[in-house]
């Protein structure tokens, strides 16, 4: 079905002059909006012109506060929209734009807390002149939800220090039955003596921001290491094409309804967890792995545990050997195709046992799973009920 709008903006008359700005910004940002300029009042007829553009549009933007919770019209066209969507086949996004408390009754779909989290809703719509990070970041996230992609998104989620907190961490604490933090830099050769010189170290490689740490010793941050990686997949298939997208800043929320509100917006989405072995003494940082890791689903989310430090140069030179002399089995390593064809799991240069045993579980998990899927009845196939 081809749509008039990207989108239909909902909201109640209270908050039109916030209405009014995200109309003439995501115009600006080329998404087609519609936006009915003159809201109903309660007891007069829903216009089925208002109908027919809600049939119209692709998406439902939904400007949320307690005024859009007691609006009949607000209420009436989410309710018209999801009959309409649950009879699609197309994707059709509900999307909540917070201005103050979360609608927890819609938790399952996405929601930007920006406005909320910054307190910006009691000075009007105004105040965002003075705020352009956080008019940024929501204009960027809706951007991502409303457009249509030919990718598939991703969220990253770093579970990674920044600097100011790492270096607080008192040389003694452990986490659970790991060394102490002291003994992990002595080990990594961050820490070299007595003095505080190490923390000049962890400065080489942590940021004010966790996106800016520095993982394999080198100097590029995992930002840019990731959009290389994204870019080198996108560039090696046309089969699957994927994007990058950012958690939000509620995720690190000291509000715990906040936390929860962006693990309920991850969970509908593929996710990599990214995870700086050093960052799990900060316990801002553990409490969160631990929580996430109990929330998200397993098949819809991969976990990487980055090195601090540069691979030793004995390792590297085995691989450079491996790609020289056997380049099909090196590819099977580092570039894992994702057209369906089979991938048989593979270990470089293996350590120990462990490095072996992930390997064969990883063989005899799909092995298995193909036994599994060959007994389950096809009334069960799209899912078993729990």
């Amino acid at each position: 079905m081809g749509y008039e709008y990207d989108v239909f903006l909902s909201y109640s008359s209270k908050d039109v002059a916030w209405a009014e700005w995200l109309y003439t910004d995501l115009k600006q940002r080329g998404i087609k909006i519609y936006r009915d300029k003159e809201r109903l009042t309660a007891g007069e007829e829903w216009q089925p012109q208002l109908q027919e553009a809600i049939e119209g549009s692709r998406h439902l933007l939904v400007l949320w506060s307690m005024n859009a919770r007691d609006s009949d019209w607000v209420d009436q066209e989410r309710i018209y929209f999801e009959a309409g969507r649950k009879g699609s086949a197309e994707l059709r996004r509900l999307v909540f734009v917070n201005l103050e408390n979360p609608n927890k009754a819609q938790g399952q779909y996405e929601q930007i807390n920006n406005i909320k989290q910054s307190n910006l809703y009691a000075q009007g719509a105004a105040s965002l002149a003075n705020r352009p990070d956080v008019r940024k970041k929501v204009l960027d996230r809706l951007e991502d939800a409303l457009k249509e992609y030919n990718s598939v998104p991703i969220y990253k989620i770093l579970m990674v220090s920044t600097f100011d907190a790492l270096q607080n961490i008192p040389l003694n604490t452990k986490a659970g039955f790991a060394p102490s933090f002291g003994e992990t830099l002595q080990a990594l050769e961050i820490k070299q003596n007595a003095t505080d010189a190490y923390k000049g170290e962890l400065a080489k490689y942590y940021g004010a921001e966790r996106s800016a740490w520095k993982p394999f010793g080198a100097n590029q941050t995992l930002d840019a290491i990731l959009d290389d990686l994204r870019d080198k997949v996108n560039n090696s298939t046309t089969e699957l094409r994927f994007r990058w997208r950012d958690i939000g800043e509620e995720f690190w929320s000291t509000d715990q309804e906040d936390f929860e509100l962006s693990l309920s917006n991850i969970s509908q989405h593929l996710a990599l967890i990214v995870i700086d072995p050093i960052s799990l003494y900060d316990t801002d940082v553990m409490m969160r792995l631990s929580q996430l890791r109990g929330f998200l689903k397993p098949e819809r989310c991969a976990t990487a545990v980055l090195a601090p430090f540069s691979i030793p140069s004995k390792n590297s030179q085995i691989r450079r050997v491996l790609k020289g002399a056997a380049l099909d089995i090196f590819r099977q390593y580092s570039e894992p195709a994702f057209n369906g064809s089979t991938l048989y799991p593979l270990t470089m240069c293996a350590h120990d046992d462990i490095d072996v045993r992930r390997v064969l579980c990883s063989s005899l998990d799909q092995s298995l799973l193909e036994v599994r899927k060959q007994r389950t009845p096809t009334y069960l196939s799209q899912g078993e009920r729990r």
